[in-house]
């Protein structure tokens, strides 16, 4: 893993008694367990936490006591463990939608018939049923028409002031993604938009999808994004709509980006001996 959600509520509770040199070691054995996805051997917790002095030992002990339990040769995590299952199915998930084409759609289509929009509550009237109810001769007038012309000027009028109000109110009603309004900013940002930039109603219908996952976590997850791309990911998703419908793919896509660029850093090149 190349990132991970910490929770400072969680964090400072748990970790309140700790000194600073207590809080480095853990953070650093925190930071190596999730990088390699294993628990810590025991005989190289010390050089995992750079616990060189005999202070620095002494603090590291009392942090693996505390926080870790040793097993077969090796310091547990219980909170970690729990993360990494939860992370490993959705990298499952990710890709088994990937090899099928992408995540399904959740929601049915609209159907344009029921949706279509009725002017002044009037309903649609089918001709041929109306044909077939209409005599076949025509029928005498016996009494004027019960609207004059200026009523029908009036309700013209109406009809015009209906269509104009309809109009407005849907231009001032800028369509929402379904993230909560800091995601919503981090997308923008990460899309370069401008902050008055409006969202297509295919992006806001693709955003439900990813409605269900906490905001720590859809932060983190752009905050991966943004990062893969600043240095150098090409195959990231430039379309919000394809982004949401493919968002824990491109989890896993960006982890192994970034994952490979950091194995590839590491690598010492081999010298030629004699």
């Amino acid at each position: 893993m190349n990132y991970y959600s910490h929770h400072l509520g969680d964090y400072a509770k748990d970790t309140g008694q700790l000194s600073a040199t207590e809080h480095g070691i853990y953070r650093l054995l925190m930071d190596a367990y999730y990088s390699t996805e294993e628990p810590i051997p025991q005989d190289e917790a010390y050089r995992t936490c750079r616990a060189m002095a005999d202070f620095e030992k002494a603090a590291a002990d009392y942090v693996l006591k505390k926080y870790f339990i040793l097993r077969d040769g090796r310091y547990y995590h219980k909170r970690v463990e729990a993360e990494l299952v939860k992370m490993r199915e959705i990298r499952n998930r990710s890709k088994e939608n990937g090899r099928k084409g992408g995540r399904p759609s959740k929601e049915p289509r609209p159907n344009p018939e029921e949706t279509q929009r009725v002017i002044s509550g009037i309903p649609r009237v089918n001709p041929e049923e109306t044909q077939s109810q209409s005599p076949h001769y025509p029928l005498p007038i016996t009494q004027e028409p019960k609207n004059s012309a200026r009523e029908e000027n009036c309700a013209f009028d109406k009809l015009e002031l209906f269509d104009l109000d309809s109009s407005q109110q849907t231009q001032s009603k800028a369509p929402k993604l379904s993230v909560p309004p800091s995601v919503e900013k981090a997308l923008h940002q990460l899309f370069r938009h401008r902050p008055s930039t409006r969202w297509t109603e295919k992006e806001v219908r693709s955003s439900r999808g990813i409605k269900h996952i906490p905001e720590e976590e859809l932060l983190d997850h752009v905050a991966l994004f943004q990062e893969a791309r600043d240095k150098g990911w090409e195959y990231y998703r430039r379309n919000a709509e394809t982004l949401f419908n493919n968002w824990e793919s491109e989890i896993t896509k960006a982890e192994d980006f970034l994952n490979q660029l950091a194995a590839s850093k590491t690598q010492r090149p081999a010298f030629a001996t004699a």
